[in-house]
């Protein structure tokens, strides 16, 4: 990558190849990535990038600043939001295996500009950004996840942790997974509890778990999911990891239209 002047710039941040970190960014597409924003948000300890339907679900992935060959900041808390598809774009015109890229931004208000090179050709693109809303939620599925079910309920215990799907009038589908599971690396709860999820936002996990090399799944007092899920990134030292959260179904969500 050409050496530019970044004296100017807020953040400056990149690293080696396109198509990988275009893969990270597509586990926060809800749905049409066309019509929806992503929000970067710089630190000095590294970036958190997300996605919030301003509704009951958030995904996040979180990048130690060493997994960028390239991370300088001139404020250690900066955020900037750009339309999510706008930058897919940008990254998969160049995305050989001997791409890059680096992302500038200069103030505020500014576009953001994103460089890719492969093979000795150099893109420039310039995307505009939108007003950044910072108020977050505080807060193997793929192949047990039961695709017509009308609502998921998550039942835990001290000595299990089961999945049931619920299959309208036809009845219920269970997975259950004993403490002391060989699936289970680990599993730690206090009490009894239940609480029932919409099957089309745990859905949204699939794209995430494909390129995860593993998964953390917490529950809080209040029902609020979050699904942690280690992704494999080349020659990071230490690995990102997308955040899914979402909030349980209301007694209103099993109420018939």
């Amino acid at each position: 990558m050409p050496a530019r002047d970044i004296s100017n710039q807020l953040v400056v941040f990149g690293r080696r190849n396109c198509r990988e970190f275009s893969d990270l960014l597509k586990t926060l597409n809800f749905n049409d990535p066309s019509s929806q924003d992503v929000t970067f948000w710089f630190k000095n300890s590294g970036a958190k990038l997300y996605n919030n339907d301003r509704h009951s679900n958030q995904i996040e992935i979180y990048l130690m600043h060493d997994s960028f060959e390239k991370y300088e900041l001139k404020a250690d808390d900066i955020a900037v939001s750009v339309r999510l598809q706008s930058v897919l774009d940008c990254l998969f015109v160049l995305d050989g295996a001997t791409s890059c890229f680096e992302i500038h931004y200069e103030s505020v208000g500014a576009p953001l500009k994103i460089y890719t090179e492969d093979d000795g050709v150099v893109l420039e693109a310039t995307i505009p950004t939108t007003e950044v809303n910072l108020d977050n939620l505080d807060f193997e599925f793929t192949n047990d996840l039961v695709h017509d079910a009308t609502k998921i309920t998550i039942k835990f215990s001290p000595d299990r942790i089961v999945f049931c799907g619920i299959i309208g009038d036809m009845g219920e589908s269970y997975t259950e997974f004993p403490r002391g599971s060989d699936e289970l690396e680990s599993y730690t709860c206090e009490d009894h509890g239940a609480f029932s999820y919409t099957p089309k936002i745990l859905k949204r996990l699939i794209p995430s778990l494909a390129i995860t090399t593993g998964a953390q799944l917490k529950i809080d007092e209040r029902g609020n999911l979050s699904v942690r899920s280690q992704v494999h990134l080349v020659d990071a030292p230490e690995k990102p990891f997308v955040d899914f959260k979402c909030v349980p179904m209301t007694v209103y969500d099993d109420e018939p239209e």
